[in-house]
């Protein structure tokens, strides 16, 4: 052995470095091998955890948890901002007057709805109840001393009373003064109108209002209503805010524009119908009135012809959702601009605080009989004897030339009746643009904030 190494020492120590070689290969592997074990092991344990933790809901960050509450505030006062445009047109006044106070709408509000709960049992008159809460000052009843914390003075409350007033006066009909202020100025804090319980009251104001919409139309805005009552009209029930109504034109079917399912006194005395009707409150009759009114005003801006119907489904309304609809069918005769104004306004009346919803629409064009006389003439209506025969039987002129004359002939009939407007035609005689609709809608009122 020893004489093969001397021989082949070259060869020995080759080999001896491919043995440690090989010896520290192995090693490395064994190392590497250990630690791709720990990694794959590792691997398995953050895939299961992962898993774990996808299945299971994750902690916010609280971070996050600041700006999430952050948008639920700013939500919420932002929901009870929007609730002030659903029905509340006396809105816009008391925030004039609560920037006299110096006080917010919601402090106000909350502040009488205190007052309102400890005082409503006594149940007396709207003037002496506004009386004594202007006197508290803002202070809780049974908090008055000294030190307490006044939300106004009584003087500031008279100057900001008239801004009130001046404010008020242009969402109504109705003439605000001494007599009714007080209550109106209630009614804006939540509390429902009743002229004092007063059925007297209640119809001599039921009568004003009437009388005033049938001057604002017919004296002052040459608005025709002939025939036309303020009645109760049964539509197609709603179950829902989302469902919409059909309904048809009665005056196809021959029947008077104002029969319906019974009728109404102005003071909201139903009789007749079907089933029994739930007796109308005076703030429900009041209400009634105001809306009649504003969809009076928005005819008036929308310069319609005619009006043919204005009634109602029923005084009192029916909640859902905290809100109370009120349904209306009117009838209305005008042009299909005047028409779609109409539209137009009752889509941004939110801009006053009040909101239409319309559910149906019957829209017909009216077409008057001159129109066939043209047409006929200019050869327009297929067969020309067939028409001379129609025209003939109506009695119309028998100078009327239906056929043989010359392409000059027909061209100058042309140009007697029609104009030019812009790129369109328009006919100066039997070209009718006046369109009829009978429009089913819902006022809302959202009614979280009345005071019972």
């Amino acid at each position: 052995m020893n004489r093969f190494i001397r021989k082949n020492l070259f060869l020995v120590g080759v080999m001896g470095l491919s043995v440690l070689g090989i010896v520290v290969l192995l090693v490395l592997s064994v190392t590497q091998y250990i630690e791709m074990s720990k990694y794959i092991s590792k691997t398995a344990e953050m895939r299961k955890k992962n898993e774990t933790l996808m299945r299971q809901r994750p902690p916010a960050v609280q971070e996050n948890i600041e700006l999430v509450q952050k948008d639920i505030t700013g939500y919420a006062l932002k929901a009870e901002e929007l609730k002030n445009y659903f029905g509340h047109p006396l809105y816009p006044a008391l925030v004039k007057f609560c920037a006299e106070l110096k006080v917010t709408p919601d402090e106000l509000r909350k502040n009488f709805r205190e007052f309102w709960e400890k005082e409503k049992e006594s149940q007396g008159p709207r003037e002496q109840t506004y009386r004594r809460y202007r006197a508290t000052c803002g202070v809780p009843l049974g908090q008055a001393n000294e030190n307490a914390k006044k939300l106004w003075e009584v003087d500031a409350w008279n100057a900001a009373m008239e801004v009130f007033v001046e404010a008020a006066q242009s969402t109504t009909m109705e003439k605000i003064d001494d007599r009714n202020s007080e209550e109106i100025f209630l009614s804006a804090l939540g509390l429902p109108r009743n002229l004092g319980k007063s059925q007297l009251r209640l119809e001599a104001f039921a009568r004003d209002m009437q009388a005033q919409v049938v001057d604002l139309l017919t004296e002052k805005n040459d608005i025709s209503m002939l025939g036309v009552y303020f009645n109760q009209h049964d539509v197609a029930p709603i179950k829902t805010n989302k469902d919409f109504v059909d309904q048809s034109d009665r005056r196809k079917d021959g029947e008077n524009s104002t029969t319906g399912g019974g009728s109404a006194s102005p003071a909201g005395e139903s009789s007749g119908g079907e089933g029994e009707k739930k007796e109308a409150e005076p703030s429900d009759v009041i209400r009634n009135w105001e809306i009649i009114c504003d969809l009076a005003q928005r005819m008036v801006k929308a310069k319609i012809d005619s009006v043919e119907e204005i009634s109602y489904k029923d005084m009192v309304g029916r909640e859902d959702s905290g809100c109370r609809f009120y349904t209306y069918t009117v009838s209305l005769i005008g042009s299909e601009k005047e028409l779609r104004t109409f539209l137009n306004l009752l889509n941004n009346a939110y801009t006053g605080n009040r909101v239409y919803v319309v559910r149906n629409i019957v829209w017909e064009k009216q077409e008057d009989q001159i129109q066939d006389i043209i047409d006929a003439a200019q050869g327009i209506l297929g067969n020309q004897n067939e028409e001379a025969a129609k025209l003939a039987s109506r009695g119309n002129d028998e100078n009327v030339d239906f056929g043989g004359g010359n392409q000059a002939k027909q061209q100058q009939l042309q140009h007697n009746y029609y104009v030019e407007v812009d790129e369109y035609k328009e006919c100066v005689a039997g070209r009718s643009n006046v369109c009829s609709a009978t429009i089913v809608l819902d006022y809302v009122v959202y009614s979280g904030n009345i005071l019972k």
